[in-house]
């Protein structure tokens, strides 16, 4: 176990990486749990299945404080190689904490960037797709995760940690239609999430 101050999330998540002793890394942070009993095994089964592949997603549940459901997070790829990740907004990334990663993916990646706060694994995913890593989808909810995490307490520095990762990351070509789509979905979300806010 490592107890040592680290410089946030993402510095103790490459930490965890470099400890790893296994080919597959898998997080769950404080809140998250895994869904249940069989959630282990249809990760197995998946890599079993699919040995070659670089990255095994699942779905997530999310849950409120109560541990009651209010949604259902699974990754939705649009068709095509160059649309697969762009804009890459909400539920249309794959859910983190249900996301299993070959370390060597991680090594060849260089790992999680630390400039960034909350949208590290939002970033780490661009770069993941970038590379043409080969991902498989294991339909089965993997894990729970509570709504009120870090980049729920902190809504507006995700977004803008995220429209950063987008501009940096995607090739120019790209980056016009990336901002495009990243605009019209979190700009409708955030006027809604004002709007239920003034109402209250």
């Amino acid at each position: 176990i490592d107890t040592r101050p680290d410089q946030g999330i993402y510095d103790a998540f490459n930490r965890g990486i470099h400890l790893a002793r296994g080919e597959l890394v898998w997080f769950l942070n404080s809140d998250d749990e895994l869904a249940d009993s069989e959630a282990t095994a249809h990760v197995l089964e998946a890599a079993r299945a699919q040995p070659t592949a670089d990255l095994w997603h699942g779905n997530l549940e999310v849950i409120d404080q109560h541990g009651q459901r209010v949604d259902l997070w699974a990754y939705r790829p649009r068709p095509g190689f160059r649309r697969q990740y762009l804009g890459m907004h909400n539920r249309c990334q794959v859910p983190h904490p249900a996301t299993i990663v070959r370390k060597s993916l991680f090594q060849r990646l260089g790992g999680f960037d630390l400039r960034y706060r909350l949208a590290g694994d939002y970033d780490f995913f661009l770069r993941l797709v970038l590379a043409r890593a080969r991902l498989v989808h294991i339909p089965h909810t993997l894990t729970r995760m509570r709504n009120d995490g870090a980049s729920g307490q902190q809504p507006w520095r995700s977004e803008w940690e995220t429209l950063l990762a987008t501009v940096r990351r995607y090739p120019p070509v790209w980056a016009p239609v990336a901002l495009a789509d990243f605009v019209q979905f979190h700009g409708r979300r955030a006027l809604a999430s004002r709007w239920q806010r003034l109402r209250s």
